[in-house]
């Protein structure tokens, strides 16, 4: 019967392709994880219709591209209801109050996706500082511009019904 050798270049081996199959085996549980999360985002954001939204799913055949995008979330993708901006974003002395309708010059997000993004990290999405959800500041001329936009919208949409029935 012939004898086996195993040498010492073999044991390297073995051992080599066994870190290889280890860091392929991590990669994969890694990839399922980021997967899982993704899924369990989009399923949160699918379930998650606002009452803008359910404001504009009442208007038949509504063009949801025609909402102005500095009215959506960068986050969440979808039309604010609590519009709030991100204070690290903030020319130091700058009063909020001033910025008026330059919607280019903070950011700003749905305050309840910017509260889960701080719980997770403890930093803004846009400028990587440390923020706390007690410094988010509230956008009320943002969400009265969305609330007027969306107001416009229903009457367009009733006064379309209403020439339909005449």
């Amino acid at each position: 019967m012939p004898q086996l050798t195993f040498s010492f270049f073999d044991y390297l081996r073995e051992q080599r392709l066994a870190d290889e199959i280890d860091s392929a085996r991590a990669g994969i549980i890694r990839m399922n994880e980021e997967n899982d999360n993704e899924r369990a985002l989009n399923r949160i954001r699918m379930n998650e219709e606002n009452d803008n939204e359910r404001a504009l799913n009442r208007i038949e055949n509504f063009d949801f591209n025609s909402i102005p995008p500095f009215f959506c979330c960068p986050l969440s993708m979808r039309i604010m209801v609590d519009p709030v901006i991100d204070p690290s974003t903030l020319i130091p002395d700058v009063n909020p109050n001033a910025l008026a309708r330059n919607y280019g010059d903070v950011a700003r997000y749905e305050r309840k996706w910017l509260e889960r993004a701080i719980a997770i990290n403890g930093i803004s999405p846009t400028t990587r500082k440390a923020i706390t959800a007690t410094q988010l500041i509230p956008d009320t001329q943002l969400k009265s511009d969305i609330d007027s936009f969306i107001t416009a919208q229903l009457g367009e949409y009733e006064n379309r019904l209403q020439h339909r029935q005449a």
